[in-house]
């Protein structure tokens, strides 16, 4: 007895091709992984009118919100979160840290911490809060800090 050909179905054929594009489609809404959606932020921040110099922002998720903190360095005033798709969408508390450029970072767990330009109401006890929106895109969230 012989076997019929196998007859492959035009889907099949094509579920090749199909995999980068669901893979670039589900990416372009800004969900990780995890299923948490997400937004590229960038922007500036400015501590009394001048550029943050050296620092780093945090985008804590509050409440329902969940995720992961986002966080990224601040260098010249300019940040940049884009890492793992960006910032998770929701209620957000903002942590802005700004260090002495002059002062290197600790080598190692234990060092000295860097002196701190901006008061602790803007990182350690701040009260900054952001809603970020789900849409597509990078969003532009500047900070100036008085």
């Amino acid at each position: 007895m012989m076997a019929s050909p196998r007859v492959i179905s035009p889907v099949f054929k094509a579920a090749p091709a199909l995999v980068p594009c669901a893979l670039f489609a589900s990416l372009a809404v800004g969900c990780g992984r995890d299923g948490i959606v997400r937004v590229p932020v960038e922007g500036t921040v400015r501590y009394q009118g001048q550029p943050v110099q050296d620092g780093q922002i945090r985008f804590v998720p509050q409440a329902k919100a969940g995720g992961p903190v986002a966080f990224e360095p601040i260098k010249d005033g300019k940040y940049r979160c884009t890492e793992g798709g960006g910032v998770p969408v929701g209620k957000l508390l903002v942590e802005i840290y700004s260090w002495d450029p002059n002062t290197p970072p600790a080598k190692g767990p234990g060092g000295p911490p860097r002196k701190q330009f901006v008061p602790p109401k803007y990182n350690e006890e701040s009260e900054l809060a952001w809603t970020l929106e789900k849409q597509r895109g990078t969003v532009t969230k500047d900070f100036d800090l008085p």
